[in-house]
């Protein structure tokens, strides 16, 4: 049984996983290696994007290897700090770093496998929101961590799974990578909501949850801290409150590149874009295109603004 959990013990519980760590290690050489090597044909890598894989592959880490992994077996909120760690905060800071990008720099014949049928088979928008979803839901509200207690295997699986599921989900999201599914912004936007509905629905569950809390939750039982039912709601509100946080953060992200991406930015996806232009067709004449109307229209307006500011200038 492990102590209270105070600054201390959090400092002192720290392990250390020798396959985890060298599969990170193995990713951070194979990411800074590949930065070089574009680097050497003249195209410089954004520093950001290093920084943002190098804080992915932190995170897994310190989910993996400190007191939060310790502790995650014995205090349900911990736990569930862990997992929103897996299954969101690492994989978004990964996808930013682009490494799919990176890779097809690096080597450009894989660009065809990675806008393959196998790659868009697992990148499709609405599959990756409905494996985010299962395993988030599937891994909460069942009888899957009591399960884990027993089959310490599982634990590796659910590692596997909170980050795949993270990674494909987000990627469909935060980033601009070079595979087949590219979703309109309006559509990404759509998506982060629906994710946030699936943290929101785990964590009210798990606060409302009023009995067998150890067969929910799977911990470890102790004689010290919160009870095991106020330990499960406590990680009810860690998932509702940090998970529902963390989306937001993602439809941030998601509005700023909207805004920075010069070619979409007045693009609202191409179905949407279909019905704008129906609609405003309708109150116009049916032979006229609406686009070269606006277009005109903002010429217009441009030579009138470049009349009025010569005016100014000329006494």
């Amino acid at each position: 049984m492990l102590p209270p959990l105070t600054w201390s013990s959090a400092l002192g519980t720290w392990g250390f996983a020798p396959v985890g760590t060298l599969l990170l290690a193995l990713a951070t050489a194979a990411y800074v290696a590949g930065m070089v090597v574009v680097a050497r044909r003249g195209v410089r890598w954004p520093a950001g994007r290093l920084v943002a894989f190098l804080l992915g592959v932190v995170m897994v880490a310190v989910a993996l290897q400190s007191a939060i992994d310790a502790y995650a077996a014995t205090l349900y909120w911990m736990h569930m700090v862990q997992h929103l760690m897996l299954i969101m905060l690492a994989p978004g800071l990964l996808v930013l770093g682009r490494p799919l990008t990176l890779l097809r720099d690096v080597a450009g014949r894989v660009e065809p496998v990675l806008r393959g049928r196998v790659v868009a088979a697992v990148t499709i928008p609405g599959l990756t929101l409905v494996l985010y979803a299962v395993v988030l839901i599937g891994t909460h509200l069942t009888s899957f961590m009591y399960a884990m207690r027993t089959r310490m295997w599982l634990h590796d699986v659910e590692i596997v799974a909170y980050l795949v599921a993270g990674y494909l989900f987000l990627l469909t999201i935060l980033a601009t990578e070079p595979i087949r599914w590219q979703p309109s912004y309006p559509v990404r936007v759509v998506l982060t909501l629906v994710g946030m509905g699936a943290d929101t629905v785990v964590g009210v569950v798990l606060m409302m949850t009023a009995n067998d809390p150890l067969r929910v939750s799977g911990m470890m039982p102790r004689d010290w801290g919160p009870s095991p039912l106020d330990d499960l709601h406590a990680g009810g509100a860690v998932m509702w409150a940090f998970g529902d946080g963390l989306m937001l953060v993602a439809m941030l992200v998601v509005t700023a590149q909207w805004f920075a991406d010069k070619t979409r930015r007045d693009s609202m996806g191409s179905w949407l874009d279909a019905a704008r232009r129906g609609a405003v067709a309708a109150d116009v004449d049916a032979t006229s295109d609406v686009d070269e109307d606006e277009a005109a229209l903002d010429a217009y307006n441009r030579m009138l603004a470049s009349l009025q500011e010569r005016e100014h200038r000329d006494p």
